[in-house]
């Protein structure tokens, strides 16, 4: 009982003391997001403003030598020639080129795999575990009246067991922030064609609660072919 009005009283404070809190030093912020990290239940975190990364420039070979990554534009950390250094797998990288040439793109941002305070996490429902999945990708678009809308793309395989869980929770997130986002797209490589399903269609998120495979919800007509 104890342990519940204190949790109960400390989101009640969190909650109401939000903006305060948000114009503190990054140091302090990090306190208050460590109780927030201390709730039996998943809560919503904002995402930390990354200052600085340290990026793997070159990539080695089978054979010892070294190769330079490749590098891509308008990434929201870049080296001093306005570059980002990728290391991503072949269709990874095609979706970042394909998001890059569309039109209106101004940004992108490599959402990092690892439990950070500037990684954007979704949590979903594994059997009786909760989990998170990290979205590769934040994309960032103006449109023509001059606002900034997002998009999140995060290409993955369909062979994996946790597939359609994690789709489950990206459709209940798109759910639980609809608005915020202009597309919140899974794309994956089905029968040597990439597929894509945007979330933040009613549609496809109950087509998601529907289906027994992932593959299965690719074939169906909630998925469009990826253009790249």
């Amino acid at each position: 009982d104890l342990e519940t009005a204190a949790e109960k009283l400390s989101n009640q404070w969190l909650t109401q003391h939000r903006i305060q809190i948000k114009n503190l030093s990054d140091e302090r912020q990090e306190v208050y997001r460590q109780i927030r990290e201390m709730s039996a239940e998943p809560l919503d975190v904002d995402l930390a403003r990354p200052n600085t990364w340290l990026q793997m420039t070159t990539a080695r070979k089978a054979d010892g030598a070294e190769e330079l990554l490749p590098r891509f534009e308008r990434h929201m950390l870049c080296d001093e020639d306005g570059l980002f250094p990728g290391d991503f797998n072949s269709w990874e990288g095609k979706v970042v080129k394909a998001e890059l040439e569309r039109s209106g793109t101004v940004a992108w941002y490599r959402n990092p795999a690892r439990a950070s305070q500037d990684s954007l996490g979704v949590t979903y429902e594994d059997g009786s575990d909760t989990k998170i999945v990290r979205p590769d990708f934040i994309f960032f678009a103006q449109l023509d009246d001059g606002s900034i809308v997002t998009d999140i793309v995060d290409p993955h395989g369909i062979q994996f067991a946790d597939a359609l869980p994690k789709l489950k929770g990206l459709a209940e997130y798109a759910q639980a922030n609809a608005g915020t986002f202009r597309r919140i797209e899974v794309v994956a490589e089905v029968g040597g064609t990439f597929r894509t399903i945007d979330l933040t269609e009613p549609s496809a998120r109950a087509a998601v609660k529907a289906v027994a495979t992932v593959k299965e919800l690719y074939e169906s007509e909630v998925a469009h072919d990826y253009i790249m």
